[in-house]
């Protein structure tokens, strides 16, 4: 060999063996940084546990006390005073390396008036790959807000293993002061696949008795029956049978019965305040006397919450704040799944007003009770009408607020439609009540 060819064997191992080190180098220092973001994380989950209720169904007295740890722990991440600049920089400085951004779109923040108050900020890298999710809290340090429930959530998701669905994991926290205002910062990783409400929307884009409209049916039905599967699975990680229903569940409901009555307008309405508070301390009365199984459980059980990989084959659950009511300080599990199953159910039965035919509705009804299996966990008359009110109560709050805010949203018939069926269901709930 010449020369000039060993010179150039020796540059090319040399070469070699120089990038060899330094991709062990850069492994080794990822994991490293990785492992230490994730100890961060796991104190700040630790804290956020306490912030639970206490097995006796009442709020920890170090409320305060927890709070202030959890924000002297959290690290600032401000830039320049500007929302973006500062994302990236609590991404350079949370994942260990600059990550290549090239888009940064906000989506939702309208925090008097919209239904999703908390920002959404989606960060693709060079390739256009959807990478992470920020997500922004107003207020993150004032007690029991949204930033404290999402942490104290994926604090309980950490411990989940689910065989048939998946959560989003939290990758990062932060905190950043804009315009002297206080702002709480997750990371989160995105779940692949399409929301199962995008899938139903796609299908009453489809003509009746089409083939496309077959087709998108089939999708969103496997999508439900995947649904029904993962709900049933979360149900029985950790349940407590024949127990009373939690004191929590009755305080939370009694809270939703508060703001509602606030926003009624009777004449406007047609729901008598009076009727209405006789016929929930009547169905908390019934309660008391029957037995109910405790489980884990979402708590915000409507179509956009769970996406659905088609190429997976895989259920992922996102949206993750109510699972900080799931279970006390010490474990247990102290909701109903009736919520979640009815919630479901509910929002099928609304969308026919919406283009689900009878049949449609029928047969995806039927996919979905099939795929949970509501044998396995039985949910009483009683039991299913008590929380359908208190779900029914929580959302006409919210449409009603919103409506209060921005009365132009409600030009829209979906809008419309949406705060009018929670008030009839309402109705329908006093008249049961008036029946028995």
């Amino acid at each position: 060999m010449s020369k000039l060819g060993e010179s150039m064997k020796r540059k090319i191992i040399g070469l070699t063996l120089s990038i060899g080190f330094l991709t062990t180098f850069g492994i080794y220092f990822w994991r490293s940084y990785v492992g230490k973001n994730q100890a961060y994380i796991n104190k700040a989950f630790a804290l956020a546990r306490k912030m639970r209720i206490t097995p006796e169904g009442k709020k920890p007295n170090d409320t305060a006390d927890v709070m202030k740890k959890i924000e002297n722990l959290i690290v600032d991440y401000t830039q320049e005073n500007e929302i973006k600049k500062t994302i990236k920089n609590f991404l350079y400085k949370t994942m260990g390396k600059k990550i290549a951004i090239s888009d940064i779109k906000q989506q939702g923040g309208d925090p008097q008036g919209g239904l999703s108050g908390n920002p959404l900020f989606f960060i693709r890298d060079i390739e256009g790959n959807l990478v992470f999710v920020i997500k922004v809290f107003e207020k993150p340090f004032d007690a029991y807000e949204n930033f404290i429930k999402e942490l104290s959530g994926f604090q309980i998701a950490s411990t989940i293993k689910g065989e048939k669905f998946q959560l989003i994991n939290l990758q990062a926290i932060g905190k950043a002061i804009i315009d002297q205002k206080p702002y709480g910062l997750l990371a989160i990783s995105p779940a692949p696949g399409v929301n199962i409400q995008d899938l139903l929307i796609k299908m009453f884009h489809q003509d009746y008795g089409t083939k496309q409209r077959a087709q998108a049916f089939g999708i969103f039905k496997k999508a439900l029956e995947k649904l029904g599967i993962a709900l049933s699975e979360l149900h029985h990680i950790r349940t407590q049978r024949n127990k009373q229903i939690h004191a929590s569940e009755i305080e939370y409901g009694r809270k939703q019965l508060k703001d509602m009555i606030k926003l009624l307008d009777q004449e406007k309405h047609g729901i008598n305040p009076q009727e209405l508070q006789k016929c929930f301390d009547f169905l908390v009365d019934q309660m008391k006397n029957i037995k109910v199984t405790r489980s884990m459980v979402h708590g915000d059980p409507h179509l956009g919450n769970f996406m659905y990989d088609s190429k997976g084959g895989t259920l992922f659950m996102i949206d993750l704040a109510e699972l900080s009511r799931t279970l006390d300080q010490e474990g247990n599990p102290i909701r109903s799944a009736a919520p979640d199953y009815m919630g479901i159910l509910d929002a099928l039965a609304f969308n026919k007003q919406f283009g689900l035919t009878e049949k449609e509705y029928k047969g995806l009804k039927d996919a979905f009770v099939n795929a949970y299996g509501e044998s396995y966990n039985k949910f009483s008359k009683l039991e299913k009408e008590f929380f359908i009110l208190g779900r029914c109560l929580s959302l006409a709050s919210v449409f009603l607020k919103v409506q209060k805010a921005h009365p132009e949203k409600f030009t829209d018939s979906i809008m419309k439609g949406l705060l009018q069926y929670q008030l009839d269901r309402i109705k329908e709930s006093i008249a049961k009540c008036k029946t028995q």
